[in-house]
């Protein structure tokens, strides 16, 4: 028996020793693997700590409390925008502490430097253009703080914006490769793949539908060129008519002229002279005669207006006494008896005017849109313009050298001064950016969260106490446009002079402005040229008193536009009360009048403008476009287009004051305003004084572009611009510009123009030819012809004139105008002359004039 107990004893000693000796190493290996209480106890207290201190944190960012602030702006300085990261940061360090938790330890390392990298890219793109600002300060808030300002300029300095920033991008890749494990290459393939469909079918859709459009483009230019086409037909044989009427009119003129010559006595007319008058007055068009260039020393007949006849002309002699009188020109009646029948003999003779200029001024053609208001000049003025091979002047050839030393200097206790005044009255600001102009130096405050920005704004006068300055001349723009920031805007000591030919020559300029009426308006406060399409404004308003700049301004538009357009582009009316400011500019071929200088002329100017305006939309009704541009593309030729007219008028006030309720100023101007964009007419009005009875509320309607320099108070800034503001500007240049597409005001430092920059302009052009205006405005009082006086004068050609009106019992001014062969001004004379008489009713619009005078009251002579 004991055999076999034996083994049954020993047999579960080794599984009792296994157990032993299974669990012992076990209780040997978490000894080990502990750690201290204390220590676990203090690493959990750290971690709630960080936890703590990242909500601190962010709290600090919204909170108001002293110490917070303080806070936040040493985050602000270290970190920049990367102090609104931090706190994120802090609270997964404190978690990752009591958790011990790999995936918190990666996400905190990757998100730190993330963080880090974008600090640098932001930082650099900032202050690529300023990099000497890179490491200033007052940068560190606004970027990314010292802890990124270092890496970033070291890579700019290396390696430019442009390289820095794909360095860091390739940093960013390298480390998503390490950390991720990612294929790069995979995902290019895949993208490939999911897009190759989609692009196989957007393509196909696309020729399909350019396919389309290309028939339809086909279709509307076919049918636009037939329309085209039959417009340009209707024009031309409509302009074969007209050359047919007129030469109708010639060819009757003529031989009415002939029948007259024929009426005197044969005794005093020989053969050979009645089959030279004859040969002379044929209606056929004369064989062309080769050109000829005009010498230096002779005047050219294209430039002179049409001669006046005089009592002693001394021209050649012809034996015809009756044609001193047989002239059709507005001041001498065809139908006028002479005076001296009975006188002849040599000296009669040797008085009369030549047949053949008879006949040309009888044949002249009368303009029915130049009024009586309105002299007319040589029709050949036109002509010669369109013949003389204009040049553009170079700009070395009349601009002066600029000379870059000239910029003004900022003084720089001004930022510590300010920074003291806005800490002494506990505002929570800081000056983040200083930008130097040419006249003024703005400072861009930021305010701390939850400050209003009216407590800097109520500073103005402690601002300007602190900064020695005027408090006029101070001027706070709360908010600047596009930055959360407030400006303030403090006179330079030393002003720096903008200088046309700075701007005019800037690559900015010569690049982007486009248009046939851009001009030059100076630098905005960072430096950088502003121009302005007048085509785009349409119209333009300049104020400001004396000596702020106002006339300067005019002459940069002005020579902006004659260094940049031919005469045949663009043509002036100017009108200048002051009678110095616009007058040099007299004799250049821009010009369609002189420079008025008389308020009642300048009235009258205005009333052809309009009814120019009236003409030229007739114009385009009859051809079926809608503005100057269209018309112009329907030409064939450059002579045919219709060139674009800028209107100037300088002392709207005076213009206003003077000018009687009858000549309609207001009225011209308002209509000018409101419609004359289409047709090519533009204006630019300019006044000392900004009163609300002179920039009326309908002007002020019409005209949105405005330009405002130094006035005395903040009313007449709000008449001119709407808002205060013009009355801090410091003069001589400073403005504030109001363009058409913003409700923004831009303050400029104006571009200078001497006199003897535009003296040097103006020769240029009166050098390439000498061109007399097209118009001789006059006033109306000039036209105004006492009855008395007239019916003196010219008693027989006013009872002629009513005999036709009351025979054919119509009145018109072209009726008598053929009737009587007599010019349309005086037509136009003899019928007002009529309705004041109570011959003939007054104008109607479309309809005719009635006839009030029966053929009895003629008879007996009762008108």
């Amino acid at each position: 028996m004991q055999p076999m107990d034996t083994p049954d004893k020993k047999k579960p000693r080794p599984v009792k020793k296994a157990r032993a000796r299974s669990s012992a190493p076990g209780k040997a290996a978490k000894k080990p693997a502990g750690e201290p209480a204390g220590d676990r106890q203090a690493r959990e207290i750290s971690g709630i700590a960080l936890i703590c201190f990242g909500v601190l944190s962010a709290i600090a960012l919204f909170a108001k409390a002293p110490l917070l602030t303080r806070l936040m702006s040493g985050y602000r300085l270290v970190l920049g925008y990367g102090a609104f990261v931090l706190p994120v940061i802090l609270a997964l360090t404190g978690l990752y502490i009591i958790v011990r938790k790999k995936r918190v330890l990666w996400a905190t390392i990757h998100l730190t430097l993330g963080s880090l990298w974008l600090l640098c890219v932001v930082h650099l793109l900032k202050y690529s253009r300023n990099m000497d600002s890179c490491m200033d300060r007052s940068s560190m808030p606004d970027g990314g703080g010292f802890i990124s300002a270092l890496p970033a300029c070291l890579l700019n300095q290396f390696m430019g914006p442009a390289g820095g920033v794909l360095v860091l991008n390739a940093i960013a890749l390298i480390y998503l490769k390490i950390t991720t494990k990612i294929s790069y290459g995979a995902i290019l393939e895949k993208c490939g793949t999911t897009a190759a469909p989609v692009l196989s079918k957007m393509g196909r859709g696309a020729r399909a539908g350019l396919t389309v459009v290309g028939a339809r483009v086909a279709d509307m230019k076919q049918t636009m060129s037939e329309n085209r086409r039959d417009r340009l037909e209707a024009l031309r044989m409509e302009r074969e008519r007209q050359a047919e009427q007129k030469e109708r009119q010639a060819e009757e003129r003529a031989r009415k002229l002939m029948e007259e010559i024929q009426k005197f006595p044969q005794s005093a007319i020989t053969e050979d002279e009645t089959e030279c008058a004859a040969a002379r007055i044929q209606p056929a068009e004369p064989a062309p005669e080769p050109e000829r260039q005009t010498p230096a020393h002779e005047p050219e007949r294209a430039y002179q207006p049409e001669p006046e006849p005089d009592e002693n002309p001394g021209q050649k002699q012809i034996p015809f006494p009756a044609l001193q009188d047989a002239s059709c020109d507005t001041d001498e009646g065809f139908f006028e008896d002479s005076k001296e029948d009975d006188e002849t003999g040599d000296q009669d003779a040797a008085e009369q005017q030549p047949v053949m200029e008879v006949m040309a001024r009888a044949a002249a053609p009368v303009n029915p849109y130049i009024d009586a208001d309105v002299e007319e000049v040589a029709v050949a003025t036109e002509d010669a313009v369109e013949k003389i091979q204009w040049r553009l002047p170079n700009p070395d050839e009349w601009l002066d050298p600029y000379d870059a030393s000239m910029a003004g200097r900022v003084d720089s206790s001004l930022r510590d001064r300010l920074n003291a005044t806005l800490k002494n009255f506990s505002v929570p600001a800081t000056i983040t950016n200083v930008v130097q102009g040419a006249s003024s130096t703005r400072f861009e405050v930021t305010l701390e969260p939850g400050v209003k920005v009216s407590r800097i704004v109520s500073l103005e006068n402690d601002i300007a106490l602190a900064l020695a300055s005027d408090s006029k001349l101070i001027r706070i723009e709360a908010p600047i446009p596009g930055k959360s920031a407030v400006g303030i805007e403090v006179p330079n000591r030393e002003r720096a002079v903008v200088p046309m030919r700075k701007i005019f020559l800037s690559n900015e300029f010569q690049r982007n402005a486009r248009g046939v009426l851009t001009f030059v308006l100076g630098e905005n406060i960072t430096g950088e040229p502003v121009w302005a399409n007048l085509m785009k404004m349409p119209h333009l308003l300049v104020a400001g008193s004396t000596n702020s700049g106002k006339s300067v301004c005019l002459n940069c538009i002005v020579t902006s536009i004659l260094a940049r357009n031919y005469p045949e582009d663009v043509r002036f009316i100017m009108m200048d009360m002051k009678r110095v400011e616009l007058t040099p500019y007299n004799g250049i071929p821009h010009l369609l009048t002189e420079v008025v200088t008389e308020p009642d002329v300048a009235a009258s100017a205005l009333k052809w403008i309009t009814e120019e305006m009236d003409r030229r939309y007739r114009t385009f009704a009859e051809v079926g476009v809608r503005n100057i541009d269209g018309y112009n593309k329907l030409q064939e030729s450059h002579e045919d287009m219709l060139y674009r007219i800028v209107v100037i008028i300088d002392e709207l006030a005076d213009l206003m004051m003077v000018s009687s309720p009858s000549m309609n100023v207001e009225l011209h101007i308002c209509r000018i305003a409101q419609l004359a964009r289409a047709v090519g007419i533009h204006m630019i009005l300019a006044t000392q004084r900004p009163d609300t009875k002179v920039i009326t509320g309908t002007i002020k309607n019409n005209i949105p572009s405005r330009i405002s320099f130094a006035v005395p108070t903040n009313v007449d800034s709000r008449t001119i611009l709407d808002q205060k503001g013009a009355e801090s500007l410091l003069g001589r240049g400073d403005m504030l510009y109001s363009p058409v597409d913003s409700t923004r005001l831009m303050r400029l430092q104006g571009a200078f123009v001497s006199d003897a920059e535009c003296h040097r302009l103006v020769n240029f052009w009166k050098s390439q030819g000498v061109v007399k205006p097209e118009l001789r405005f006059k006033g109306p009082e000039a036209n105004i012809v006492s009855e008395n006086e007239f019916v003196s004068e010219d008693e027989d050609l006013y009872s002629k004139a009513v005999e036709v009106v009351v025979s054919s019992n119509q009145a018109s001014i072209s009726m008598i105008q053929r009737k009587l062969r007599i010019g349309y001004n005086r037509a136009a004379r003899l019928v007002e002359l009529m309705e004041d008489r109570g011959v003939v009713g007054p104008y109607d619009g479309s309809k005719p004039r009635e006839v009030l005078l029966t053929r009895a009251g003629f008879e007996s002579r009762e008108f």
